[in-house]
């Protein structure tokens, strides 16, 4: 039996998307009731499949939640007031404003009751009916998370009632009601989902994937961050010549503007992994000097976009889409989770780890260390993004045909997934052969996070040599650096390095000098 809200002829309502004069889609939201809702317009160049995405979730969404349009409001009551006053305050602390907890949990139970006339059964009134709600097997029932979180969300208010400084107004008692009461019961905590190295590689090889989606599971994995850290990225957030991304901010959804982030050890530095680098240097290259570095699609279905990807790179493994007692399904999330677990299967500095991470707890590090522990065989770490990840552009279904007809002509991808590079003068070749090798991503074996530091020989000396295997070598950096080959060059510069230092070692003679010296003889 479905649960998808129908309209009058039986046909389930999914919304409608409006076309506004200027391009941009503006989805219509069907209530409970049969009534419609206009949301607000997407910003112009979002395509019309996610507008109607983003309608059908909301019109399922308030089916499931019973909700209809608001009657005609009187005037507020004095506890409405509290409450708005609350909000106001949480909002200036940056704190989530978890309306749902009071409409749902707390208001059906206390009605219109002032905060100053709480008092102990009030307060043991919502644990009961929370735990209720734990062990329902109705519509009503929540997890018993959900249940801690709401019950978090009254204390604090009732901590606020009872001891807020007198210039927020929200004091209105002098005790706690809810002091030494206890909380809802606590279930079993779900095991957290991450993806196998292998697996990874499946999904950024599967042509069924856009491409769009794919450099963003990418980041998202190899920098573990999470996916409102890499909304607020900026392009110079990210030094590819120290090798680090710095988050600074993430992006707060509800109020639609950046704030610090989750915690304090939140503000770090990440290493950039040596398979990350070439796709940051082509996004670097893509920007077009505004907005952030890496735009990305509405949060709407991010989780159900991830595991339907999943499905079309043929990645099955069971307990990644189970959501049981013991199992939650995996989100996109979750990446962030997958690439902190294989700098643990890697054998990375512990404390290292929960630095980059963020972690403001080293017992939350060790969680994944134990996890990679238990893992066995899974793959090699951070595997090799596939060249058409790397491409200078790609067509995207996020991208409005408009901005495409502005770059047609002038970036139009070559039949390889290339761009193709102007031919450039000899001394600018070498320049910007230099430029891809020394910021690029170590290759030497160890901590793959480290980066290569700008070297001191000059170009001239790197590429020039009379040696034919260096010279080979030497033309293959230029061809690579000229066909966009950026994931090559590492490892191309450190065997023209190896072979030029172990030409140069103490006590290694120059073969061609002593041939000079006999007169050509051997």
């Amino acid at each position: 039996m479905t649960n998808e809200p129908k309209s009058k002829g039986g046909r389930p309502r999914t919304g409608t998307v409006l076309t506004l004069p200027d391009g941009r889609f503006q989805p219509v939201v069907t209530l409970a009731d049969g009534s419609r809702k206009r949301m607000k317009p997407l910003p112009l160049g979002t395509s019309r499949a996610m507008a109607e995405e983003k309608a059908r979730y909301h019109t399922e969404l308030a089916a499931k939640l019973g909700s209809k349009r608001a009657a005609p409001k009187g005037a507020p009551s004095a506890a409405t007031e509290w409450w708005e006053r609350y909000f106001a305050h949480r909002d200036a602390k940056g704190y989530a404003p978890i309306r749902w907890a009071l409409n749902q949990h707390v208001t059906p139970v206390l009605g219109e009751k002032h905060p100053r006339d709480w008092n102990r059964e009030d307060c043991e009134r919502i644990v009961t009916e929370l735990d209720k709600k734990i062990v329902s097997e109705g519509d009503d029932r929540i997890s018993w998370k959900t249940g801690q979180n709401a019950w978090a969300f009254f204390t604090k208010a009732c901590k606020v009632a009872s001891s807020a400084k007198k210039a927020t107004e929200l004091r209105v008692r002098d005790d706690n009601p809810c002091a030494g009461v206890e909380g809802p019961d606590r279930g079993t905590r779900k095991r957290k989902q991450w993806l196998y190295p292998g697996e990874f590689a499946e999904l950024m090889a599967c042509d069924d994937v856009p491409v769009r989606w794919r450099r963003m599971y990418a980041i998202l994995a190899y920098a573990y961050i999470r996916p409102s850290e890499l909304k607020a990225l900026d392009p110079a957030d990210v030094d590819l010549d120290a090798g680090t991304i710095a988050v600074n901010e993430s992006w707060d959804r509800a109020r639609a503007k950046r704030k610090v982030p989750k915690t304090g050890a939140g503000v770090r530095r990440v290493p950039i992994e040596p398979e990350l680098w070439p796709l940051l240097k082509a996004l670097l290259d893509e920007h077009e000097g505004e907005g952030p570095l890496f735009p990305m699609p509405p949060p709407e279905s991010w989780a159900t976009t991830f595991r339907k990807h999943l499905e079309r790179a043929k990645v099955g493994r069971a307990e990644l889409f189970a959501d049981s007692l013991t199992h939650k399904h995996i989100t996109m999330y979750d990446l962030r989770a997958s690439g902190i677990t294989w700098r643990c299967l890697r054998r990375d500095h512990g404390p290292t780890i929960q630095r980059d991470a963020g972690h403001e707890k080293y017992d939350t590090t060790d969680g994944y260390i134990r996890a990679a522990d238990a893992a066995g065989n899974v793959g090699t770490p951070f595997p090799a993004l596939p060249p058409l990840l790397l491409s200078a552009e790609f067509r995207s279904e996020f991208r409005s045909a408009r901005d495409e007809r502005a770059k047609k002509g002038s970036n139009v991808a070559s039949p390889t997934g290339f761009e193709r590079v102007p031919k450039r003068a000899i001394g600018q070749e070498k320049s910007q052969i230099a430029e891809g090798t020394t910021g690029g991503p170590s290759v030497a074996t160890g901590s793959k996070s480290a980066t290569l530091s700008h070297r001191s020989e000059p170009t001239d000396r790197l590429i020039e040599t009379a040696d034919p295997v260096e010279a080979a070598l030497a033309d293959a950096i230029s061809k690579a650096a000229s066909a966009g080959r950026f994931e090559v060059l590492p490892s191309l510069v450190a065997e023209l390095e190896a072979r030029r230092k172990a030409r140069h070692a103490p006590g290694v003679a120059d073969l061609a000098a002593e041939r000079a010296k006999r007169g050509g003889r051997s």
